[in-house]
Order: C-alpha cells, then structure tokens, then sequence
C-alpha cells in the first residue's frame, strides 16, 4: 500500500525565445501527496539564466522546496550549463554531477600537434572555451557542493537502485574531449565518423527506474554515444524495450538518432525541449515521425512547459498536453524508420500511444 501513495513528476522547463533551444529539467519522487512532502528532487541541465531562475521558482511553487538532491550538468555547453549557476546560488543542492575537461588537460596535453601549447595554456583555453561551465564549477567550489564527473562507472558515488549512468565512460569521454572545438588540433584532419559534436557526444546519458517504470535522459547525445550506453546498459540488466520516457537528445535533431537506435529502444513517451521558432531542426519531423511510426507519443516545449507525472497531486491551470502532429508530407524516402530491421520495429505503430496512468500537462496559461 505504501508503493501506491508514491509517485513522480518530471517538469520540462520552456526554453529559449526565438530559435535556440535548451534543456531545463526538474524531478522528483517520494510521498507527493502531502503538505510536506517526502521526496527526491533532482535537476537536469539549466538552459539559460532566465531558465535557471523559473527552475528555482518551479520546484518552490510545485515541489514546496528548497532542497535538490542532486543536480546533473549532462554537457558543458552554455544552453544546459548557465541557468543551474543560479538554482546553485538559491537553492541548497547535494551533489552536482558534471564534467571537469579542465581538469584533464594535462592527459589531452600529449595529442595537441602544436608544440607550443602547454599545460597551463591548454586549461585555460578550455575554461574560457566552455565558459558557462567553468562558472557554475566555481559556484559550486565557493558554496561547498561536492562535484564528481558522470561516467558509466558501476561504482560511481550516484548510483543507486533508482539511477544508473549509461555514459559516457571515462576512456570515451577523453577520447572526446581532444575534439572539442576549444582544445587546439589533435590529429591531421577532423573526425568525419562523429554525426553530431564531441560535446554533444560527451552527455551524460542517465536511467532512472522508478517505481517501476523507466525513464532515460540523454543531453545532447549523439548515434556513436547512445550505441555506446545502450550496449553498456543491456548486459546489465537494464530493459530499453519499455521505456516510460525517452528525453529526445538535442532538441530533436535529425544528426543524434539513425534507424539502429531506434530500433534498439521503445518508449511510451517522448519529449523534446525545444524554442518556439526550433523548427524545422528542432524538432525534425524525420525523428518525431519516426518515433510516432513505433508507436510513441511525442511532445514539445516549443515555449511552454510540460509536466509527465504518475500518481501525482493536481494542479490548478494546468491542462492535457497536445501531442506533436505527424508530418504527412514526408515521403517514405525521407523516413528515419525505412531501414529499421528488428523485432521491435514490429510493434504496432499505434499500439502503445496513449492510456497514461497520468495525462501529460501543459500549463493552461501557456497553451
């Protein structure tokens, strides 16, 4: 009886203006229902400074909270890694999980072909390079918050029963980090195998299961790196077959997903955080119709917020979410889903959209 009084939110914080997009994101699970409640709040990724500051006005009004118990900087580029510099400096945070390339100059050191860069140059090219995550590591140094790196590490300090880290792993991400844009060249000619940036591939790809029911996030992951964390996650026991929700990596990007992922996953829901004006590359009606071809239901911010929840308290104003529309006038050669050769392409594509447990929301102010 005490499972069935639980239960979980997960907000998408509206994003960007015009056509840049970011993520923004806060959960929580524990005992909902009550005037205090008993719960877990966790932050993914920030946006911007505005964005950072209506998470912080968010989990105040909606969670009754001061308190995050972890918060998870998935990449260190300036669209996710700004606005969790302000829930730092407002709110009283446990553990910040993120990514410290700063601090690895010295082994990236040894690939860089000019011979004048040293060490110390080589830091501090990747400090003022991804600007925006060097000050939220600051904030967190000057306010105490211990910092650990999220790679796929069985013994890393996060994981739990409720959370497991896919990716990257450390080897990886390293291998990564001597491509990123801020770090001089490492090798003759540029990595033409990546379809999306090295920063994106760096993501933090994370899997809650939580009360039974799946969800996984992925920043802004690219193919290579979700190949990466799915095989990480299969031989552990982690079932991708089931999702309950699937964070839809980089905004809805054509670039992040091919017909092999997809065919490696299916997911009750999916979401996109994306700008009002994102489309028509965040989302791409490639990828919101591929993942409508098997069988999920699909939602964007494009300026609004949008809460997915079970068994969770009801909020005034806010109303059902609309479902993004399926672009008819794709042809079939433009199709991610053409290729798709696996037993889980053969579900059928209506089959399992719809009938929540609970009806994701939209604001009614912002509809």
């Amino acid at each position: 009886m005490a499972l069935l009084s639980m239960g979980y939110e997960v907000d998408y914080l509206a994003v960007g203006d015009g056509e840049k997009s970011g993520d923004a994101i806060a959960m929580r699970w524990g005992y909902l229902r009550r005037s205090l409640p008993k719960q877990r709040v966790i932050v993914i990724d920030g946006g911007t400074k505005e964005s950072g500051q209506a998470l912080v006005e968010h989990i105040h009004r909606y969670y009754r909270t001061n308190e995050v118990d972890l918060m998870v900087c998935t990449h260190c580029d300036a669209d996710h890694a700004s606005g969790l510099a302000v829930v730092l400096e407002q709110l009283r945070v446990g553990t910040l999980l993120m990514h410290e390339p700063w601090l690895h100059a010295e082994e990236i050191h040894r690939l860089v072909k000019d011979r004048r860069t040293t060490v110390r140059s080589l830091t501090r090219k990747m400090e003022a390079g991804l600007e925006a995550a060097h000050d939220l590591w600051e904030v967190a140094e000057r306010r105490g918050v211990p910092v650990a790196e999220p790679f796929s590490d069985p013994d890393a300090e996060c994981r739990d029963q409720t959370i497991s880290l896919l990716g990257p792993s450390e080897g990886y991400y390293k291998q990564l980090l001597s491509k990123f844009r801020c770090v001089p060249r490492t090798d003759p000619t540029p990595d033409s195998s990546l379809t999306t940036s090295a920063e994106n591939n760096s993501s933090a790809i994370i899997f809650f299961t939580i009360l039974g029911r799946k969800l996984m996030f992925t920043g802004d992951a690219g193919v290579e790196a979700l190949t990466h964390a799915i095989n990480y996650g299969q031989p552990r026991g982690l079932d991708f077959s089931n999702l309950e929700l699937f964070h839809v990596p980089h905004h809805g990007s054509e670039h992040n997903i091919d017909p092999h992922v997809l065919a490696r996953f299916r997911s009750r829901v999916a979401v996109v955080s994306a700008a009002p004006d994102g489309a028509p590359k965040h989302p791409s009606s490639r990828v919101t119709n591929a993942l409508m071809d098997c069988g999920t239901a699909v939602y964007a911010t494009q300026g609004r917020a949008f809460c997915h929840s079970f068994n969770a308290p009801l909020r005034l104003g806010w109303g059902p979410a609309t479902q993004v529309p399926y672009d008819e006038s794709l042809s079939p050669e433009e199709s991610l889903t053409r290729v798709v050769a696996s037993p889980l392409a053969e579900v059928n594509p209506r089959s399992i959209a719809g009938g929540y447990l609970s009806q994701p929301r939209f604001p009614r102010s912002s509809r």
